[in-house]
C-alpha cells in the first residue's frame, strides 16, 4: 500500500493507526504525486492513501492525474477536510472512499483498504469481461460478412462454410468443405 502524505505527523499516525488494527499491509510513504506515480508504476501498489493536499497536487487535480495510469490501484482519499461534497467528488472521479483524518480508526481504515481493493479488482473484472465480449460480437459480426454464400442452391452437395479466427489470410479464392451427399454429376 501506498500512503502519498506530506506531513510526517500524519504518516506516522496511518502507520499506527494500520498497527493497531493488525491490518497486513505493507506501506510505503510518498511526499508528492510524482513519488507516488513513480511508486504506481512499479506495479506493486494495490491500494493509495491519496491526501487532499499535497506541494504538487491539491484536491481533484491529484486524483485524476494518479486514475490515469492504467490498471491502476484503488485509491482512498485520505484528508483533513470534512467536506462531505468533496468526498462524493472524489468517489464520482473514481476514488473508492473519501476518510477523513481524526475520525477513521485503525479498523476502519483496514476496512476501508480492503474493501477498495477488493471492488477495484471487480472493477477491473468487470471492464475484461465487457472488452471480450465486445471481441467476440466483433469476431461474430466479421464471421458473417466474411463467410462466402454459395452461388449454386443444390441438394446435391453440401456446402460447410466456416471462419477461423487468427492473423493468417488467404487471398485470392474461397475455401468451401465440400460433402458429397452420393449422387453422381456433382
Amino acid at each position: 500500500m501506498l500512503l502519498v502524505e506530506d506531513d510526517e505527523a500524519d504518516a506516522f499516525l496511518v502507520r499506527e493507526l494500520l498497527d493497531e488494527a493488525d491490518a497486513p499491509v505493507t506501506l510505503t510513504v510518498a511526499t508528492t504525486l510524482a513519488a507516488a506515480e513513480r511508486c504506481v508504476a512499479q506495479d506493486t501498489i494495490d491500494c493509495v492513501l491519496l491526501d487532499w493536499v499535497l506541494p504538487d497536487a491539491q484536491g481533484l487535480a491529484g486524483l485524476r492525474q494518479l486514475r490515469r495510469i492504467d490498471d491502476g490501484p484503488a485509491i482512498c482519499v485520505l484528508t483533513g477536510l470534512g467536506d462531505d461534497h468533496l468526498g462524493a467528488a472524489a468517489v464520482a472521479e473514481g476514488a473508492q472512499d473519501y476518510l477523513i483524518k481524526g475520525q477513521v480508526d485503525g479498523t476502519l481504515l483496514a476496512r476501508s483498504i480492503r474493501y477498495a481493493v477488493e471492488r477495484q479488482r471487480a472493477d477491473e473484472n468487470a471492464r475484461r469481461l465487457h472488452q471480450v465480449e465486445l471481441e467476440q460480437k466483433e469476431s461474430a459480426r466479421l464471421e458473417r460478412g466474411l463467410l462466402p454464400h454459395p452461388l449454386l442452391k443444390t441438394s446435391a452437395v453440401r456446402v460447410h462454410t466456416f471462419y477461423q479466427t487468427g492473423r493468417r489470410a488467404q487471398l485470392g479464392g474461397d475455401f468451401y468443405d465440400v460433402v458429397q451427399t452420393g449422387r453422381t454429376g456433382c
